[in-house]
């Protein structure tokens, strides 16, 4: 690799971090470049990659993979790998070089590795990998032990993130987190808002809770909560509501932009008892 930069670059690989599940052999985050340029290489250690901005391809035994940011990528030891940025949009990621210790890693990312999965989405990396980095960085007390849980949090957190994909992807109606996301967003019907905090509550990429989302219900996120606030509407609306008061419960900033969304739904403009 040359041309790149290394925000943080932490590397064990003759004194690993030792845990009760993984060896740790590299921990930090890169900036790439213009000339960034990754050879390909033998991956000496399993490793998660968190895309944090940026766009690219990553490459394992020769087949590619569009990444952008909030993606993951998993690549395996042993695998031949390689890394490229696309044009005008270099890639920053944080990473993590790592093999199981214990029988529960072992198991956990055989399960990753028999999904045929490489990319994934996890709302939860981020924050998990900044945690890792930062306590590695300030040398917390604890900090290797505490760096382990959070590894093996990471790894069952990416293989149900997984499985969640593949029930779709294999026919499941309604995954549970589709069910979860319905749930919520029916009980925040008045809050217009409400598809824009589902980052926030289920800790999943927006793109990935969309895609996930309209797999299964067969229409998008962006529809179906349109559908529930208009169906409140009338609902208001026969109970006696005048329109402004229907407006102002569903959370509208006058009644304008609520007319135009109840007539582009029902196709006739709202009208109060």
């Amino acid at each position: 690799m040359y041309e790149s930069k290394y925000h943080y670059d932490n590397k064990f690989f003759k004194n690993p971090i030792m845990g009760d599940d993984f060896y740790i052999y590299q921990l930090g985050e890169l900036y790439s470049n213009e000339n960034t340029a990754f050879k390909e290489h033998r991956q000496i250690c399993d490793e998660i990659s968190l895309i944090l901005s940026g766009r690219g391809c990553f490459y394992s035994d020769g087949k590619k993979y569009n990444v952008q940011a909030g993606d993951c990528f998993i690549s395996f030891k042993n695998e031949l790998h390689n890394i490229e940025s696309r044009s005008g949009e270099p890639l920053r990621f944080y990473f993590c070089g790592f093999t199981a210790k214990s029988r529960r890693a072992e198991r956990i990312i055989q399960q990753i590795k028999d999904s045929g999965t490489h990319r994934a989405e996890c709302g939860a990396a981020k924050s998990i990998l900044s945690a890792m980095i930062d306590d590695t960085w300030q040398r917390a007390a604890m900090s290797g032990e505490m760096t382990d849980v959070r590894l093996t949090e990471l790894a069952i957190t990416l293989l149900r993130s997984i499985q969640v994909t593949k029930k779709c992807e294999n026919g499941t109606r309604h995954p549970p987190l589709v069910y979860q996301i319905t749930r919520y967003l029916e009980t925040h019907i008045e809050n217009p808002n409400a598809i824009g905090r589902l980052e926030r509550e289920f800790n999943y990429n927006y793109r990935f809770l969309s895609e996930l989302f309209s797999k299964s219900m067969q229409k998008t996120l962006r529809s179906y909560f349109t559908g529930l606030r208009m169906e409140r509407a009338k609902e208001l609306l026969e109970s006696g509501k005048s329109v402004t008061e229907a407006a102002e419960c569903l959370g509208y900033s006058s009644i304008h932009p609520f007319s135009r969304a109840y007539k582009n739904y029902f196709g006739v403009c709202p009208s109060g008892k």
